[in-house]
């Protein structure tokens, strides 16, 4: 028996043929349609779910810091006094550091804010630890955020007394906040205005941080949130 050739071979193939004419629309219809249909991009994890709301969070609360009566009176007594040597009971030093620290953050300086955030916390702001607690969770370092998250929650000596129930936790009471912000869609203090002033304080230390604020800035603030 002979082995046939290729021009044998190819003789013998059936290749079915269809007396169907060729709709060109017809198929320009099925690609578009395919196109169409092509499954959605993979959804995000939920280590990027929960830095989202967290930066989102985070956001809200830093605004209505600035947007609180007295956020430039604060500030200013933060330029007016000695930050390093005032004991940790000074309230006015760390609501001028919690504020400025919001500032910072949502003029895209956030490890200047990390840092005059824990500044405030060590001064007995837990709303300053709260942030804390955001701002790692949005860096997605849970040892950290925990850490901060367990110093917000710590009651004060007053909150600890017998028979007095913790109704007025940071925690709650600024997701609450935050909550109602980001629904009601509220305006805050627009910190656009304030970028040439912090622009200004930016000269970053050795240690990459933005130095104490000045008078000019918290008379700045005082100025933007007087015209909303």
């Amino acid at each position: 028996m002979t082995t046939p050739t290729v021009d044998e071979l190819l003789d013998t193939l059936q290749i079915p043929m269809s007396s169907a004419s060729f709709d060109a629309a017809a198929g320009l219809r099925r690609l578009a349609a395919e196109a169409a249909g092509r499954p959605a991009r993979r959804a995000a994890s939920p280590e990027l779910v929960r830095a989202r709301q967290a930066r989102q969070t985070l956001n809200l609360v830093s605004g209505w810091v600035l947007d609180r009566p007295g956020a430039a009176r604060h500030l200013s007594h933060l330029v007016e006094d000695p930050p390093p040597d005032l004991p940790a009971e000074h309230k006015d030093f760390a609501a001028g550091t919690m504020v400025f620290a919001c500032l910072l953050y949502l003029t895209g300086r956030r490890e200047s804010a990390q840092f005059w955030w824990q500044l405030a916390a060590g001064a007995g702001d837990r709303a300053a630890a709260y942030c804390l607690h955001l701002h790692h969770r949005e860096l997605d370092e849970p040892h950290e955020a925990t850490h901060w998250y367990l110093q917000a929650r710590e009651p004060s000596e007053s909150e600890a007394e017998p028979g007095n129930p913790l109704i007025n936790n940071a925690i709650d009471v600024l997701e609450s906040l935050a909550r109602y912000s980001g629904k009601h869609g509220r305006t805050r203090v627009p910190t656009e205005s304030l970028e040439a002033e912090v622009d200004r304080l930016d000269t970053r230390d050795t240690c990459g941080i933005v130095t104490l604020p000045n008078l000019r800035l918290a008379d700045r603030l005082r100025q933007v949130a007087s015209r909303r």
